[in-house]
């Protein structure tokens, strides 16, 4: 019963912001009279965008060819035959490959020993870590 209730007050409260819209909206047959009404586009206007793009197409065309007939040497010179560049589908790379390398990736390379014990590796580690006073430790040191 109560999501009826609901839904009634709801069409009311849109019905009201229909109402007002309505209020507020210019009529569509005002709209069109007031679009046919304005001129399209300025003959003048036209005319000037016409003679704009024929003086850049003619500007265009003097720097085209005037840049070969400045540099003769260049428009002279033969073109060079380059040899014929082949691939193959193994030497393809897509450019993200280099997303597939995870950072830390040389880490798990190697493979742990489990030949020397955990003490082990531990004492040897503190054995040879520096000393506080900045100096190197030995084994010869601490014994």
């Amino acid at each position: 019963m109560n999501t009826e209730q609901n839904d009634a007050k709801f069409r009311e409260l849109f019905q009201e912001l229909k109402r007002q819209d309505v209020r507020h909206a210019p009529r569509f047959d005002d709209v069109l009279r007031a679009k046919k009404s304005r001129p399209a586009v300025s003959p003048w206007l036209l005319r000037a965008a016409a003679i704009l793009i024929i003086a850049t197409l003619g500007v265009a065309a003097l720097l085209l060819r005037g840049s070969s007939a400045s540099h003769p040497a260049v428009a002279l010179v033969a073109p060079v035959a380059k040899a014929p560049v082949t691939f193959t589908l193994g030497d393809w790379q897509a450019p993200t490959d280099a997303l597939l390398e995870l950072p830390g990736a040389g880490w798990s390379a190697t493979n742990p020993s489990f030949d020397t014990e955990v003490s082990e590796i531990t004492a040897s580690r503190l054995l040879e870590a520096p000393g506080l006073d900045g100096t190197q430790t030995t084994k010869e040191d601490t014994v």
